[in-house]
């Protein structure tokens, strides 16, 4: 790791050497299948180590803790050498573990042979300008939002209620509930992202949360996007949405002129029949299969060519059918992206196993073919803020979108254009 001086003038300080543009894809490569194996493997932490991790990552001194405890939390995502995210998310089982070293988080694979893979770091995130904020009604901006300064994102899950799950319809890999969740109020949601915009670290929105009784979540963005239209000035926010299919399409004429740029409706399955298996209610609440992706091609008529997204969750049918759905969708104009299925406790599906990273790997080349052929670019499949995902990655790899010699994070462009159109 590069020592910088301690010479008091900026010119005295060596500078990093950084790699050619050709040696650090390369780097880059090697480093996204790390990447894969992480999110599909975990790392092992010690319990000896945590206190000192979770410090590292910039939580609060833990204090004295018992094992069991110590065993339960979750560590933020590490940065490793050349710009991508490892998984801390934690597993026993894993071949990959973190330790501390001097200070410093360490990355092992373990085996035959014990390597050592890698310092890594954790993002040292700048104090928000939004910290200690409260809305007109006194909640903590922090409750409503996950305001990200480093991509620019105002994320909310406006509630964790799933009237599907009531119905015993939930999907099998989704531990949203529904037991008297609270829904944040369309004002408090505008605040946040008024603040966020005024402050300048906002250039983008994006609205989620689970299926409401009655659909009624359908009249709620609405609600929300007229709240920031009055908080804000703008008559268009580069703003997005994850919302289940409708059965009366009109629904996304009624959200373009709200002033929504995206719409993300996630298909999950592709293949019909596993899909009535493993998400029942979306089968069953949104008109089935046939209806999904009518909606979908009818949103992409209103909102245009890539401001339309559907996830697959990779690893539970065959990666044909995935790629069949891929390409299906891309072929009219909407971004179907396959991401990484990682059973997730408390689910039907808790303890099962997701495909190695070598399959994954494949899928997003082959995704990344697809969308080649079809012609979309960098921005266009950045365009839903979750639609870049492995495939996102691949392009910004090949298309050198580098800085101080590492990948560079994507941050959306397209708050300003908003900006500039309104005024």
């Amino acid at each position: 790791m590069t020592q910088l001086s301690t010479e008091p003038t900026a010119a005295a300080r060596p500078q990093p050497a950084y790699l050619s543009n050709q040696a650090l894809k390369d780097a880059l490569y090697n480093e996204l299948e790390l990447h894969v194996d992480l999110a599909v493997q975990g790392v092992q932490v010690d319990p000896e180590d945590y206190a000192e991790l979770h410090r590292l990552a910039g939580g609060k001194d833990l204090g004295p803790t018992t094992l069991s405890e110590l065993r339960a939390p979750t560590l933020p995502s590490f940065t490793l050498p050349h710009g991508l995210s490892g998984d801390a998310r934690q597993n026993d089982r894993s071949i990959y573990g973190l330790v501390v070293e001097d200070g410093q988080p360490v990355l092992y694979r373990y085996g035959k042979r014990t390597t050592r893979i890698a310092e890594v770091e954790f993002p040292q995130r700048p104090k928000s300008p939004l910290a200690g904020r409260f809305t007109s009604d006194g909640v903590p901006f922090s409750d409503i939002a996950r305001v990200s300064s480093s991509t620019g994102l105002v994320h909310v899950s406006f509630s964790v209620e799933c009237s599907l799950k009531d119905k015993g319809e939930e999907c099998k890999f989704c531990n949203y509930d529904n037991r008297n969740s609270i829904i944040k109020t369309p004002r408090q949601v505008a605040e946040v992202f008024a603040a966020a915009i005024e402050a300048g670290v906002a250039t983008s929105f994006h609205l989620t949360g689970g299926f409401v009784p009655e659909r009624r979540e359908l009249e709620y963005y609405t609600d929300v996007a007229e709240e920031i239209r009055a908080h804000t000035g703008l008559d268009d926010f580069v703003g997005s949405i994850s919302m289940g299919a409708p059965a009366d399409y009109t629904v996304f004429d009624k959200l373009k002129e709200a002033g929504y740029f995206f719409i993300g409706s996630n298909m999950e399955i592709w293949d019909r029949n596993i899909r009535k298996a493993i998400v029942p209610g979306k089968e069953n609440v949104c008109g089935g299969w046939d209806n999904w992706v009518g909606a979908l091609e009818y949103a992409a008529g209103v909102f245009g060519r890539a401001h339309i997204s559907s996830n697959i969750v990779a690893g539970i049918e065959t990666k044909k059918s995935v790629l069949d759905g891929v390409e299906y969708l891309a072929s009219r104009g909407i971004l179907g992206k396959a991401g990484i299925w990682r059973p997730t406790d408390g689910t039907d599906l808790e303890g099962h196993q997701t495909p190695e990273a070598a399959w994954h790997l494949d899928v997003a080349y082959k995704q990344r073919d697809i969308y080649r052929k079809y012609g979309y670019t960098l921005d266009e499949i950045h365009a839903h803020h979750s639609a870049g995902g492995l495939t996102g990655l691949l392009y910004r790899i090949e298309e050198e979108y580098f800085e101080n010699g590492k990948l560079k994070r994507w941050r959306h462009p397209t708050l300003q254009l908003a900006l500039n159109k309104t005024h």
